[in-house]
């Protein structure tokens, strides 16, 4: 039933709720973890939802997989030196047996001098002399991460394309080599996208689409997609099938999560998550334009309006008339109405005029005020 409700509710546009905490009772005392949300940036464009996709990423990790809240290093926002920083204290706090999880929500780009993929710091300037210097490269945090098992999650993309499809540095492009990424060791990266896609938001949840979808297979969402048959546990494969699934009921086509190395299981995440999906996430815009300004329309003199919606109005005016006027002479024209010919025409008479009333109203209100209404429903066009 829990399932079905859950369906409901993404038919009716109602998305579940993956900021409320889920305590599982889990504990994994050997585990540790950084998560960085990126959401300002001072020099460039901000990248939007990334500080609540961290918080729901931390407290996923600190409630529904157990890491302990001395172990979990959350930075809403930060530059290149601290992302690194906190990376390297994380690893010494991973026990025998325990992982170490690296979540990261923001800018990525592609290294202008050679394509490696970076996760950009809050203080990147959209200066390709400098540009490379305030990113942390893919290698930087694989090779910090040898000897431990690890999990990397990241909601970037590299195309040179923020979230909402605003361009990092304008006029310069990203290519990223398709190549995959040789991964030594218990390494397991889960991206948001393929190397030259984008990895769009979710607006509805207030989230960015992969970590909304992410976050809800941790909690359980994804357990059984690949079998039927729910374990009680989630696996990074099933949790990749789901969110890939999800994506592709919501008409998602420009965004392809990839996975890369391999892990063991990742949560023993409990709720039963939705398994239809029919909200439309945003728009997915393309990385090879440069991103369309926005259409500014000139502002109209008072009386300056649509000539075509203006005319609608009057002549929804003119029929209103015609029918209240035609109504009444031909109540009067009949000698002995009966009562259900009164009535009738009654009614005729007062929807005339009050169609009239109202759409003359409306359109002459829009016109003066240079908006136009000019038609029978009214508002701005």
């Amino acid at each position: 039933m829990l399932a079905l409700s859950l369906a409901l509710a993404a038919a009716a546009g109602a998305l579940p709720d993956v900021d409320q905490p889920l305590r599982t009772g889990a504990s994994a005392p050997a585990d540790a973890a950084v998560i960085v949300g990126v959401e300002d940036y001072a020099f460039i464009g901000d990248v939007t939802h990334a500080s609540a996709d961290a918080r729901a990423v931390y407290n996923t990790l600190l409630y529904t997989r157990g890491v302990p809240a001395q172990h979990l290093h959350l930075l809403d926002g930060g530059s290149r030196e601290q992302i690194l920083q906190q990376l390297e204290e994380a690893v010494t706090q991973v026990g025998e047996g325990g992982r170490l999880w690296f979540y990261f929500a923001g800018h990525g780009a592609a290294s202008l001098v050679d394509g490696e993929r970076m996760l950009l710091g809050d203080d990147v300037k959209a200066d390709t002399s400098v540009f490379d210097a305030r990113g942390v490269r893919l290698s930087e945090l694989t090779s910090r991460l040898r000897g431990v098992e690890a999990v990397v999650l990241l909601d970037t993309c590299y195309a040179g394309v923020g979230r909402t499809g605003e361009a990092i540095i304008p006029g310069s492009r990203f290519a990223v080599p398709t190549a995959a990424t040789r991964l030594e060791g218990d390494l397991a990266i889960w991206s948001a996208a393929a190397p030259n896609e984008l990895s769009g938001p979710l607006d509805e949840a207030g989230h960015g689409l992969f970590t909304y979808l992410a976050v809800g297979a941790l909690r359980g969402w994804a357990d059984g997609e690949l079998s039927g048959e729910r374990d009680g546990q989630v696996s990074l494969d099933e949790a990749q099938a789901y969110v890939q699934r999800a994506m592709g009921s919501l008409q998602v086509t420009g965004q392809h999560p990839q996975v890369e190395g391999r892990a063991g299981p990742l949560t023993t995440g409990s709720e039963d998550g939705p398994r239809a999906w029919t909200p439309k996430a945003a728009a997915q815009p393309d990385p090879q334009r440069e991103p369309r300004p926005e259409r500014l329309r000139p502002a109209r003199a008072p009386g300056e309006g649509r000539p075509h919606r203006a005319g609608l109005g009057w002549a929804l005016t003119g029929a209103g008339v015609v029918l209240g006027a035609g109504s009444y002479l031909a109540g009067q024209s009949i000698e002995s109405p009966t009562q259900t010919q009164v009535s009738l025409y009654t009614a005729l008479n007062v929807a005339g005029w009050g169609v009239a009333g109202v759409a003359g109203g409306m359109t002459v209100t829009g016109l003066l005020s240079g908006d136009a209404v000019g038609c029978s429903v009214g508002g701005r066009f």
